[in-house]
């Protein structure tokens, strides 16, 4: 059960999350120019994992390795993005020191590198990483890259807004 709903997770909701807050914002900002949305208002929840109620196979094991599959998840497809935001991020930055290893001045490479190793860390931080992520989007912006500050990046963005490392919040459902 919690393998087919992480599967459906994975391919389904994790692209329409970010799909649905690009077509929100760009709807916000034509009907109201000057409001900007400040936080994520969707949110992901499961009983699968955690109901318990008739299911003699659901104990609480069960339940704490399904928190730990749907970080996993999360971290992993981060990982992936961030991968993929270190092939089409090849702007250097004026002036910027080298960032070994890549060329002199590909700064954002060598941050999502830094990021990517990070999730790989017990002590990731889904805030620390969203910082960093919005951090790197202020700057593109400010290079005036807003095609690239505006594509995988702002999906990747929104993700962890709405899903954090966590997912999915699990509902639990004892025996009555």
């Amino acid at each position: 059960e919690v393998d087919n709903a992480l599967f459906l997770v994975e391919r389904t909701v994790l692209p329409a999350v970010a799909e649905f807050y690009q077509a929100f914002d760009a709807e916000l900002a034509c009907a109201y120019p000057n409001a900007t949305r400040r936080r994520a208002f969707l949110t992901l929840a499961s009983w699968m994992g955690g109901d318990r109620d008739g299911h003699p196979f659901v104990t609480p094991a069960v339940s704490v390795e399904t928190l730990a599959r749907h970080r996993r998840l999360a971290l992993a497809h981060y990982s992936r993005e961030c991968d993929a935001l270190i092939g089409e991020l090849t702007h250097a930055r004026p002036g910027a020191p080298p960032a070994e290893p890549f060329q002199p001045g590909e700064v954002f490479r060598s941050r999502l590198l830094g990021l990517r190793e990070g999730l790989r860390s017990p002590r990731a931080d889904p805030a620390s990483f969203l910082r960093e992520l919005e951090a790197i989007q202020g700057e593109l912006r400010e290079l005036g890259s807003w095609r690239s500050a505006s594509g995988r990046l702002a999906r990747l963005i929104h993700q962890v807004r709405a899903l954090g490392f966590h997912l999915a919040q699990l509902d639990f459902r004892d025996h009555s």
